[in-house]
Formats: structure tokens, sequence, C-alpha cells
């Protein structure tokens, strides 16, 4: 285990041994011994990711927190219907593959669909699990419906007309891909469908804007939030040259980055919270449960190692 995470959580070379080569047969490793990716333990699976060293807009984000808590605190169900949408290097399709009836994976970028298809093959999983190009519910079949459908989506503050990671670019606001996914969320469920999203998401003193997106679009659902934490919104507006593709970006003036903040002000968005919410649509109770689990936010810290 500790050369496991040397090798493919830190990016560490290693002399190569004969125990290696099935590793470099799966282009995990190169003849050099150097990680081509990097690789998790997850929830019975192994799942490869870009390296962090990889800054193109197209990198392929890490597990991280998020994941874990969603896998943990799903409620997929046997012989679901699910989709997963932002699906990333597919670890949740995989996981909900052990359970559901079927699963479709969703991502607008090309390279991480090369990565889920990759991990599929890597863990074996022959159950129907298909992965599809496109934005968010553009690529489905028109009238496709779903029992589950769960995202952990973009949601970073990025400024207009800045480049950055597709997997975390959330527009000023961080509520470019948030938004258009939770209004048009209801037409893709079934009866008594779930949508669950992990995600930040800017707010006010009454609460994350996500929830009012929500409450908007299911007037009639069942709303359990989890708040997994909350801060002023500006430690989350970091100047572009403190940024990880600060090479490809410039550098934002402090001027802008005032007028920023200033503007998400004046729309009451003074606060970034961090939640996961589940909704249950066509629910016999409309209620609203808002959570703070600190005992399960502090084992999903301690699930990804602090990476």
């Amino acid at each position: 285990p500790e050369e496991f995470d040397r090798v493919f959580l830190d990016s560490e070379q290693i002399p190569l041994r004969p125990l290696h080569r099935p590793l470099v047969e799966a282009g995990l490793l190169d003849d050099a011994g150097r990680p081509q990716v990097r690789l998790f333990e997850f929830h019975g699976h192994y799942i490869a990711t870009d390296r962090l060293d990889y800054r193109d807009e197209d990198q392929v984000f890490s597990l991280l927190f998020e994941q874990h808590y969603l896998v943990r605190n799903s409620s997929l169900g046997e012989g679901d219907d699910v989709l997963e949408l932002c699906s990333g290097s597919g670890a949740y399709s995989l996981f909900a593959a052990g359970r559901a009836r079927a699963v479709t994976g969703v991502d607008i970028n090309p390279r991480a669909l090369v990565f889920a298809e990759f991990n599929r093959a890597l863990n074996g999983v022959e159950k129907p699990v298909g992965f599809l190009a496109g934005s968010l519910y553009e690529p489905l079949e028109p009238g496709r419906r779903f029992d589950l459908i769960v995202v952990n989506p973009p949601f970073e503050y990025v400024p207009e007309g800045e480049s950055y990671f597709l997997h975390s670019d959330g527009g000023e606001d961080g509520l470019r891909v948030i938004q258009p996914l939770v209004e048009e969320a209801s037409r893709h469920l079934n009866p008594g469908g779930r949508l669950e999203i992990i995600t930040h998401t800017p707010g006010g003193d009454d609460g994350p804007a996500l929830l009012d997106l929500l409450l908007d679009s299911f007037p009639e659902a069942d709303i359990e939030c989890h708040i997994l934490d909350f801060d002023p919104i500006a430690r989350h507006l970091p100047l572009i040259d403190e940024d990880p593709m600060a090479g490809r970006t410039g550098r934002m003036p402090r001027k802008r980055l005032k007028e920023w903040r200033r503007d998400l002000e004046e729309r009451g968005l003074t606060h970034n919270y961090f939640v996961f919410m589940r909704v249950t649509a066509d629910s016999d109770s409309a209620d609203l449960r808002v959570v703070k689990p600190l005992e399960e936010i502090e084992e999903c810290w301690r699930l990804c190692r602090g990476v």
C-alpha cells in the first residue's frame, strides 16, 4: 500500500521488478517505471485519472471527498436505471453498475470518456454501462427517464473569458452548469425518481442558491440538504495568477477581483456552501430537511486520505 501511494498518488518513479509487468502492459506504468496516471482504490474498484501535472483544460479530475460522499450517501437501489451527469472518470457509474439495472454516464470532455472506458475495462465491469459525449441531457434519447440522476458538477468561480479545467468551470457565479441541470432534471426522472447533487454553490445568509433552484423546479418534492461546509465567498475567488492554470490564463488585476466580488454581493451571493442534496420527485410529503452530518464528513475525509 505504501508503494502504491508513492507511485500512483504522488507520481514517484520506481525501479521496475517482474511483479510490475502487468502494470506496464496495462499502460499504468511506462517502461522506465514512471506512472502514467493517478490510480485510486475506490469502493471495490481501481479508478485511473490524470496526473496532477497534466494541466490542459481536458484534465480528468482526481477522486476526492465528493466522490466518496456521493457513493456512501446515495439512495442507489437494486434495479435502478441510473444517469450520472459530468461523469468524469466514471467512478460512480462503475460503482453503481453493481446494483443498477442500467447506468448511463454523460460528459462533455472526450478525454474523460476515454478514461471511463479504460476504467470499465480495468475493473472488468460487464453490466450495461454506457458513456455518452455531450452536455448534460443533450445526448440522451428523447423522452428518456431515470430512477436516479447523480452529479458532481463543475462549480468553481471562473471569470468570463478565462480558460479553466472543464471539470471545474462553473462560470462567474458558479451556477453556469448547475442551473440548467436542475431546471431540466424533472423531465428526465421517473415518478418517485431522485436527483442527487454534491457541489459547492453560492448563497446568502438565508441559504444556498442551489436550494432555491431545487424548490423552484420541484415544488412538490421531498428535499434533503446536507451542509458539509460554509464560509465567505471571497475565499473562493482566487487571483488568476494563483490558479493552477496560471500559465494559460494570465493574471487578474485586483481591481477586477473587487468588481467581481461586488457583482456577486449585489445579487445576494455572499457565502459559499458545500452541500449534498437529494430531491425525491412526486413525493407524498413535500418536506425539507437540513442536516450537518459531522461523523460522515469526518469519515469521508479519512477515506480520501487528505489527497
